[in-house]
């Protein structure tokens, strides 16, 4: 055993080898940041740290917090119950899906076309909505989902964003809560799993709800829906953005040409994937 396994340093570094032997991608930074989330201070104020005695109480929650990250393979973000993206932190929980990387390529996309008013379909954290509304302090948005439990996350990203005054937050299927409404832009990043594919998932994503991940059989199905419907919602000349999974760019961009949008582009994400369908 670690002559210190009751410090700072010890704890993290017998966390981070049980971590390993569980199978966890990146065990160092995940201890850090569950035993920075329990100590409430800066991740990178551990180091400075590293030698001090973990109080008994704090060892014991964060040993707690471990095995859940091991033994489960719970999320982070869901242990500490917050995600960067961004740069920003936003609260997540189990009712929505963990805001990723990939999803800034949407964003950085949004931001570029600076709508005056925009629409976030299937919002559920609320990570694109209050991202773009931070960076364009003069537009407003529409965010919608199904769940009513992802617009309470959403509304309390948007109050921690301040942006809240200039999002509106309405509950129901894509679509529907927008009534006859048009915007400069609709964004969304739909379920683009396909029910074969789910069982072999990272243990991680069988945490995350189902219904933000999975499609249907072909994994496309509400990216058809949601080309589908946007030209209607857009004023003459809007941009929908719509993210997708790896390998199904030519299928968004087939359904976008046949719903009658004509200049349809693709944008890749920082692994090179075609991640964003962007479509006028």
């Amino acid at each position: 055993m670690d002559a210190n396994a009751h410090s700072i340093g010890g704890s993290l570094r017998s966390a981070t080898q049980y971590l390993a032997a569980c199978g966890v991608d990146d065990p160092r930074a995940d201890a850090e940041i569950i035993l920075a989330h329990v100590l409430d201070v800066p991740r990178q104020k551990l180091i400075a740290r590293d030698r001090d005695t973990l109080p008994e109480p704090a060892r014991l929650k964060f040993n707690r917090l471990i095995a859940r990250r091991g033994d489960r393979r719970e999320p982070v973000a869901y242990i500490v119950r917050s995600a960067g993206f961004f740069g920003l932190e936003l609260a997540v929980a189990p009712c929505v899906l963990i805001p990723r990387p990939a999803t800034e390529t949407l964003v950085e996309r949004a931001i570029a076309c600076r709508p005056s008013r925009f629409a976030d379909i299937g919002t559920g954290s609320g990570a694109i909505a209050v991202a773009i509304l931070t960076r364009l302090p003069k537009a407003t948005a529409v965010a919608t989902d199904i769940e009513d439990t992802a617009l309470y996350v959403a509304r309390r990203n948007a109050q921690a964003g301040r942006v809240l005054e200039r999002l509106d937050l309405r509950q129901g299927d894509l679509f529907a809560p927008l009534g006859g409404e048009r915007f400069d832009l609709i964004a969304s990043n739909p379920p683009y799993v396909a029910e074969s594919e789910f069982a072999a998932l990272q243990p991680e994503l069988r945490h995350e709800p189902r219904a933000a991940l999975v499609a249907g059989p072909e994994g496309t199905e509400a990216i058809r829906r949601i080309v589908a419907g946007a030209l209607e919602h857009l004023v003459p000349g809007g941009r929908l953005l719509v993210e997708v999974g790896a390998g199904q760019a030519p299928a968004a961009r087939e359904f976008a040409l046949r719903a009658d949008f004509h200049d349809v582009t693709c944008h890749k994400d920082l692994q090179g994937i075609e991640r964003v369908m962007e479509a006028c």
